[in-house]
């Protein structure tokens, strides 16, 4: 992922009514911003308050500084957040470094995966041909045990597989589910993805 360059980057907003104004008695709004970084095939998203009042801020204007990560690779993204952070308001820097940490958590928790999937099916296969060498070796009844034996450390080696949930950007295992970090992060990204559906505006910076 240090290689790919980032494909996307995209900010939406939408706008959530916040009483009457009593000096001008016109609606007041609050609108809310969510921003997507594509990378590969990981994403990374986050949400923030772009602008409260009477007028609703322009996500164009808002998002130009977006453009500077306009085809970084996620090393030179994190360089730019570093370099340039500070020219940003708060609301930017936090969202900006919501998104980047969402897309490398994703990436780690993928890899992972990968791992123990891959280590599993060589367990497998390495058990498979133990278990046919042992055939040819040995009669029907003098291999039974030992094949019954090799099953059983094969079942207590290999994790259960039902243990890993994969989400379409992130995996979350049943070993860590009580972890209040993780379990924010999955409903924050879960609410995020369907409020984009009801986004009024649109950003695309590249």
């Amino acid at each position: 992922m240090q290689t790919k360059r980032l494909s996307r980057i995209e900010l939406y907003a939408w706008d959530e009514p916040d009483g009457i104004d009593e000096a001008s008695g016109r609606l007041q709004y609050k609108r809310y911003g969510i921003l997507r970084m594509t990378c590969g095939i990981y994403q990374g998203i986050g949400h923030c308050l772009l602008s409260s009042g009477t007028k609703r801020e322009d996500v164009i204007r808002w998002g130009s500084f977006l453009r500077a990560f306009r085809a970084c690779t996620l090393s030179e993204a994190w360089e730019i957040f570093e370099q340039r952070g500070h020219r940003w308001s708060t609301e930017q820097r936090k969202l900006v470094h919501t998104v980047l940490m969402n897309l490398m958590e994703n990436r780690i928790q993928a890899r992972l995966y990968r791992a123990i999937i891959h280590k599993f099916i060589s367990y497998r296969q390495l058990s498979q041909r133990s278990v046919h060498v042992g055939q040819k070796a040995l009669d029907m009844n003098a291999h039974i045990k030992p094949r019954a034996a090799l099953t059983n450390r094969a079942s207590s080696f290999v994790p259960n597989t039902e243990s890993f949930i994969m989400r379409p950007e992130t995996l979350y295992s049943d070993s860590r589910s009580n972890s209040p970090f993780l379990h924010k992060l999955k409903g924050a990204a879960a609410t995020e993805k369907e409020l984009i559906h009801y986004a009024t505006a649109y950003y695309s910076v590249l």
